[in-house]
């Protein structure tokens, strides 16, 4: 058995993903925002759930790539990762349609309507969307 002079460390797998990912969190939060900006102007809620849910998959296919790895730290990455990008393009959605609004006035929307189901932007958008990013990060792929 040849030990490999090339492999790298999972300390160092970790600072990678984090390095590339917050760059990737924040430019997918930017095209997320024009995703939910059409779903929206379309009137279909079902393509505003999938460009929110797609943020997650693609955060988390994002972390699976660049970490390798599908440990229990990978997956918190991916989570958080994956919220952060959420409320990113669903804050930038409101100040792309021209709604003046702090992000201490957004979070607070956010958390009262966590208990109200038929609004589009709550807080169980984003845990649904960092759901998604984990359960695509945990994805070992069969060779």
């Amino acid at each position: 058995m040849k030990f490999d002079y090339h492999a790298v460390s999972k300390k160092d797998r970790i600072i990678k993903t984090l390095l590339y990912g917050v760059p990737a969190s924040l430019v997918l939060g930017v095209v997320g925002a024009f995703a939910i900006k059409v779903a929206i102007s379309m009137q279909f809620n079902i393509i505003y759930y999938v460009a929110i849910l797609g943020i997650g998959y693609l955060m988390g296919m994002f972390v699976r790539k660049v970490g390798r790895g599908t440990t229990s730290e990978f997956l918190v990455i991916a989570a958080i990762l994956s919220a952060v990008s959420a409320f990113i393009a669903m804050y930038l959605y409101f100040i792309f349609s021209g709604i003046p609004m702090s992000i201490s006035g957004f979070t607070s929307m956010l958390i009262n309507s966590f208990f109200s189901f038929n609004t589009r932007f709550s807080l169980i958008d984003i845990i649904l969307t960092s759901i998604v990013g984990i359960a695509q990060a945990n994805t070992v792929q069969i060779r």
